[in-house]
């Protein structure tokens, strides 16, 4: 096996093409009642990822829906998260990884006491866009509040651009709860 180390002139040794966003750092925002701190998005990962870091308050979490461009993935760093996955639910803690493809109906509810911690990759990046622009800034009024029908009424053509479907809320435990 022969081994070529690259050059101290070569781009690879040279490039900067990393992005670091520091803790603590990122554009936050409320959609019902989950806060979202977007950490990279597409446009700075040549398209190939969006990924955020989600704070689920008890009893809070994603109606089901579907991405039709993106596969999406949640790794939970803490807390209890029912996640529905089509039409069956499993209780996801600390640790555990979920990979959801694209066009599968799927979404989450936090159903333990405490704020639940998730991180969340799109693959292709792209759909965090969504949450910077349907999003809210954070304040004590929205966070672990869910969004009513009018809300979701509101968000019915970024749902469209961004190739997303939403299904009934009936399927939501945080709505069956009356949380709503």
């Amino acid at each position: 096996m022969t081994f070529f180390p690259p050059t101290a002139d070569d781009p690879a040794w040279t490039a900067r093409r990393a992005v670091i966003v520091p803790s603590g750092e990122g554009e936050t925002r409320v959609i019902n009642g989950d806060v979202f701190t977007v950490k990279l998005r597409a446009a700075l990962s040549t398209g190939s990822l969006g990924f955020l870091e989600a704070d689920v308050p008890p009893g809070i979490g994603a109606d089901p829906h579907a991405h039709g461009t993106e596969d999406e993935a949640f790794y939970l760093v803490s807390g209890d998260v029912e996640f529905l996955n089509g039409d069956t639910r499993r209780l996801c803690r600390a640790g555990d990884f979920v990979f959801i493809p694209r066009g599968t109906r799927h979404g989450y509810t936090n159903v333990g006491s405490g704020t639940a911690k998730l991180l969340v990759f799109f693959t292709p990046g792209g759909a965090e866009d969504f949450w910077l622009e349907v999003g809210e800034p954070p304040t004590p009024r929205n966070i672990g509040v869910p969004w009513n029908e009018e809300q979701f009424k509101a968000i019915e053509d970024p749902l469209r651009r961004y190739n997303m479907t939403m299904y009934p809320e009936e399927f939501a435990p945080h709505r069956r709860n009356g949380k709503e």
